[in-house]
């Protein structure tokens, strides 16, 4: 980004799609922060929170897409609904030309994901997926040290929380969601996985249900999923993931081991480990990083900026297959390679 023009670029008028805790928390104080975005317009089904939300922020309201569409002209959406209801919404947008920075996941299925690639390669807008701790500088300063400890042999990721009501509202129902841990909050260490490693070639998954007594949902609250990266013939990088909504405490933990030491992220805390289990350093961030939404936005302001840049979408097929593979892994009790499941056009680009 060339700083000194900074403020000489365009202003791009933002439609917020969706008026749940995503976009009230996140999405729309990124807007109102960023000089070169103007909040344009607010959708949601829901009348009675769209009437106060629109009135608090002084612009126009709208119970559908299609009439948000036809009055006014946004640059950009951002979109965070739940997931049965993104193709409709995206299919309608790229067809009146809107760029979409879309909440995670990319898609409930790899069929619904080609079906939205053909709507935004086909309409020549760009759509980008909301995965925040690509913007996180924990992660990104994980990623940089992981080159201190030698070749990588082990990977070791837990993300576990205590979600007290699982059978509220839409994520309770597959039909809704297109599954529970692993395509919901999930799908953010999937991509961490993926940032870090690529797709593995191999997938093994076991699921558990209703672990939460007295609560009604059809979706997995806790997977064990087990993945290999085969390097060469004989040397493998071994790899485990746990996720759960309904573990005891909350935990955000990855562990990776090397010929040289490891390093070890917990909580916002890096450690660097020798192979003697010594910490040589160690690195520390206090509470949320506030600014992930901050940085994400002006990422994909920089996303339009630039005529040459292709849409980023297409680097999810590479979640979609690994989710897939879980998933077929689990009801199929088998490992399963998810290179296998898309095009390989897809999932290298």
């Amino acid at each position: 980004m060339d700083l000194l023009n900074h403020k000489n670029m365009r202003q791009f008028k933002v439609a917020v799609i969706g008026l749940g805790n995503q976009n009230l928390s996140d999405h729309i104080p990124s807007i109102l922060d960023n000089e070169n975005c103007i909040l344009d317009s607010l959708c949601d089904i829901n009348e009675d929170k769209l009437k106060v939300i629109s009135s608090t922020y002084k612009v126009s309201g709208f119970t559908n897409i299609k009439e948000l569409l036809q009055l006014r002209k946004p640059d950009f959406a951002i979109v965070a609904v739940p997931h049965s209801e993104y193709l409709g919404i995206i299919q309608q947008l790229a067809q009146a030309k809107v760029h979409i920075l879309k909440e995670k996941p990319f898609a409930s299925s790899i069929t619904e994901a080609q079906q939205i690639d053909n709507s935004i390669i086909g309409n020549g807008v760009k759509m980008q997926i909301s995965v925040q701790r690509r913007f996180n500088p924990v992660y990104s300063t994980f990623l940089q040290l992981s080159r201190r400890i030698g070749r990588i042999y082990s990977i070791e990721a837990r993300y576990t929380m205590n979600i007290e009501n699982l059978s509220f509202d839409w994520r309770a129902k597959k039909s809704l969601s297109g599954g529970g841990a692993i395509i919901d909050m999930g799908y953010h260490f999937i991509d961490v996985l993926i940032w870090f490693f690529g797709l593995p070639d191999e997938i093994f998954t076991r699921i558990s249900y209703s672990n939460k007594e007295g609560q009604t949902y059809d979706v997995e609250d806790t997977a064990f999923i087990n993945f290999t990266y085969h390097t060469t013939s004989k040397k493998k990088i071994l790899g485990s993931l746990i996720l759960s909504r309904v573990y005891p405490e909350k935990e955000e933990t990855i562990n990776i081991i090397g010929t040289k030491g490891s390093i070890h992220l917990k909580n916002g805390v890096i450690k660097i480990i020798n192979k003697q289990g010594e910490v040589q350093d160690e690195f520390l961030k206090a509470g949320k990083w506030h600014l992930a939404p901050n940085e994400q936005l002006e990422d994909f302001i920089q996303l339009l900026e630039d005529p040459v840049k292709p849409s980023p979408h297409t680097q999810h097929f590479q979640h979609m297959a690994f989710m897939e593979a879980a998933y077929q892994s689990s009801e199929l009790q088998q490992s399963i390679n998810p290179k296998e499941l898309i095009p390989e056009e897809l999932w290298k680009n």
